[in-house]
């Protein structure tokens, strides 16, 4: 029985993301450092999904960051933003978001900036 249920489960997926409520989260939690359009005091955040972390030319990253080796995909990203310091000792990433609906949909929200 339980096996049916986890495979319903599984066939059902995660809810759809909420874009909105992502951008209000990059509004209110991350616009301030990181800026609209990389005008911050942060790396842009344009296009950081896929990207390869500590990449973006002219940006200022911490050596722990550098040295990462990580992409910015959905799921390190979502490893990131629940406890950045856990995840990569030395980053000057101050923020983290502890609930998976919330950062689900900030990380729909930051992959549709490459887009513009």
């Amino acid at each position: 029985m339980k096996f049916v249920a986890l495979a319903l489960l599984a066939a059902v997926g995660a809810p759809a993301p909420d874009f909105g409520h992502g951008e209000a989260i990059y509004a209110d939690r991350c616009q301030s450092c990181h800026g609209s359009h990389g005008d911050g005091q942060a790396a842009s955040l344009v296009g950081v999904v896929g990207r390869p972390a500590a990449a973006l030319q002219g940006a200022v990253y911490t050596r722990s960051l550098s040295l990462s080796g990580l992409t910015w995909t959905p799921e390190a990203l979502d490893l990131f933003l629940t406890d950045p310091m856990r995840m990569i000792p030395g980053t000057a990433m101050p923020a983290s978001l502890a609930d998976p609906k919330d950062r689900a949909d900030l990380i729909a929200y930051l992959g549709t900036l490459g887009a513009r």
